[in-house]
């Protein structure tokens, strides 16, 4: 084997760490029966509340009004009036929204010194990453707002603007986000390298150039490197023994395996920084899917939908859309080789998991990808009943959602597991997948 392969082997077993990141929901936040997040009665109909807010309007008593729209939207999500009133009353304000003072200043505090706050339009920044990298996540993040909005206009589905900019918190360096992690939101999988904490209601991630994937790669072409500088001195011990030849042959093996190195610490950057974007992209659709309307906080939704729905949209390309209208060619490798190789588990297995973290990060691997191919399936070839099962879940009662009432739902939308897996994997293995649904800029 020569070096090349060998570099790209080694590298290999470490990039997935750094690309192929599994991320986590936290938790399922509490809201008191009755009462809207503002404090505004939600038991008095659909129609008192608009009619409240259309006043409240008139009253410019616009706090009111929001609270009164978001009473409407969280018993009707699709209230097409609702939601465009919602819309209207923050385009009357400019579009701006307030910051969340009391989520982003307890998040500094459980951080420490030296992190500092950025803003965009939809999104608080609270970071200690370099000023260019934290401004391009912000970036990042509001063109996966563009882009759910426009999904949800495909599924049939209304999207409200936050109540609040939303908020991601950014750490330097790996170890300690670990440690935030754990300490604050109890996450303890340590491959997880980014996630979504729905009871703080924000989503924390690290610069993928201090995770331990990149460095273990770094630290494997370092040796490399030492061994190159070997093969040098050998070419000098050469030199002065007059062996011309010799020397010659080994300042070329080494000039040789420098460029291969130099080739592959290029390749390790460009993996990690698509990856970094994949990963903005990925926990931006979580935030905005709990605050813009497709799911709440306060409903356990099955783990393949709330990440089959994120998945879908990573990319490491932002310059055209995405989402489940495109393919994702990461995540499609991921399942035909589950595909190929048996390793897939059961359709009715996987529509009933609610959580992946207590997996290993090879399983978590598989999961992520299946649950991407299942919900880009049910998009693009069933999406009115996969908008529905949204609905249906947000009609439950607040909570966890048992097991066996994910496969009712399940069921009462696309029919037996055994059957839709038959047909799914038909629909697969034939390529329609990888063929761009339909899409709209």
């Amino acid at each position: 084997m020569g070096l090349t392969e060998e570099l790209r082997v080694d590298i290999g077993r470490v990039v997935w760490s750094v690309c192929a990141v599994a991320l986590v929901g936290v938790g399922v936040a509490a809201v008191r029966p009755g009462l809207a997040a503002g404090g505004v009665d939600e038991t008095r109909s659909v129609s008192h509340a608009l009619t409240a807010a259309e006043q409240a309007i008139r009253e410019k008593r616009y706090g009111d009004a929001e609270d009164y729209l978001r009473v409407a939207l969280q018993s009707e999500p699709d209230n097409a009036k609702a939601a465009e009133t919602l819309r209207r009353l923050h385009a009357m304000g400019g579009g701006k929204l307030g910051i969340d003072h009391e989520l982003v200043d307890q998040s500094v505090r459980a951080l420490g010194h030296g992190f500092r706050r950025e803003q965009t339009k939809h999104f608080t920044i609270v970071t200690d990453c370099e000023v260019a990298w934290s401004r391009e996540r912000g970036r990042l993040l509001e063109r996966a707002y563009t882009q759910f909005r426009r999904v949800m206009r495909r599924m049939d589905l209304e999207s409200a603007p936050p109540r609040k900019k939303l908020v991601c918190v950014l750490i330097e360096d790996h170890s300690e986000y670990e440690a935030f992690a754990r300490a604050q939101d109890g996450v303890k999988a340590t491959w997880v390298a980014g996630y979504y904490a729905s009871l703080a209601n924000r989503v924390v991630f690290y610069n993928d150039e201090t995770g331990p994937g990149f460095k273990a790669a770094a630290d494997q072409l370092a040796a490399f490197e030492e061994r190159i500088e070997e093969i040098e001195a050998r070419a000098r011990d050469a030199r002065r023994q007059r062996q011309s030849d010799f020397a010659q042959r080994l300042d070329e093996q080494a000039k040789d395996l420098r460029e291969q190195v130099k080739t592959e610490r290029e390749r390790l950057a460009g993996e990690a920084s698509g990856a970094s974007v994949a990963k903005t992209i990925h926990e931006a659709m979580h935030l905005l899917a709990f605050n813009c309307g497709l799911q709440t906080r306060t409903h356990q939704f099955p783990f393949w939908v709330t990440e089959g729905f994120a998945t879908c949209f990573e990319t490491d390309d932002i310059s055209r859309s995405f989402g489940p209208d495109y393919a994702n060619e990461m995540r499609d490798t991921e399942l035909h080789d589950a595909i190929e190789s048996g390793g897939l588990v059961p359709l009715g297995v996987l529509v009933s998991l609610n959580s992946v973290e207590e997996h290993t990060a090879r399983d978590a691997e598989v999961l992520y990808a299946q649950a991407y191919g299942l919900f880009r399936y049910l998009f693009r070839t069933d999406r009115e009943a996969l908008a529905g099962l949204f609905r249906d879940i947000a009609a439950e009662p607040a909570g966890y959602l048992s097991a066996r009432r994910q496969m009712q739902l399940f069921e009462a939308r696309f029919g037996h597991p055994d059957e839709v897996e038959r047909e799914w994997l038909a629909w697969e293995r034939s390529g329609t997948g990888h063929r761009v649904a339909g899409v709209m800029p």
